[in-house]
C-alpha cells in the first residue's frame, strides 16, 4: 500500500519517508535510503522525525558523517519544538538521539 501512495503522490515527504521506513525495517537499507533522499528533496528537511530516519538509514548503510550530521540536526529540529511545547515525546526523542549521537551509531 506504502508504495502505490509513492506512486500516486511522488513528491509527498511524508509518503516518501513512510516508504523508506517500511524498506529500513525490512533490512533494505540501500533501497530505504533512496527514498529518504526524495523526502528530503522534497521537503522533509523540517520534519524532524524524518531527519532521523535519514540518520539512521545513512548509519546503516555505512555513512556515518551524513547519519551524524542529519541526527544533530533532528535534535535541533526537536529542540526547536520543544521550546513551544514541553512534552514527554519531544524528551524522549531527544534522549533518543542523544544516545545515537553519544555511541556515534544506530541506536534502536
Amino acid at each position: 500500500m506504502s508504495f502505490l501512495t509513492i506512486q500516486a503522490e511522488p513528491q509527498n515527504p511524508v509518503y516518501l519517508d513512510t516508504y523508506a521506513w517500511i524498506l529500513f525495517i525490512k533490512g533494505r537499507y540501500m533501497q530505504a535510503r533512496i527514498y529518504i533522499d526524495q523526502a528530503m528533496e522534497c521537503g522533509a528537511e523540517e520534519s524532524p522525525d524524518e531527519v532521523e530516519h535519514c540518520g539512521d538509514i545513512y548509519a546503516l548503510t555505512g555513512d556515518l558523517t551524513t547519519a551524524l550530521r542529519r541526527w544533530r540536526q533532528a535534535f535541533d529540529l526537536f529542540r526547536r519544538l520543544l521550546a513551544d511545547k514541553q512534552t514527554d515525546e519531544l524528551f524522549d526523542a531527544l534522549r533518543r538521539i542523544q544516545r545515537k549521537l553519544d555511541a556515534q551509531k544506530y541506536v534502536p
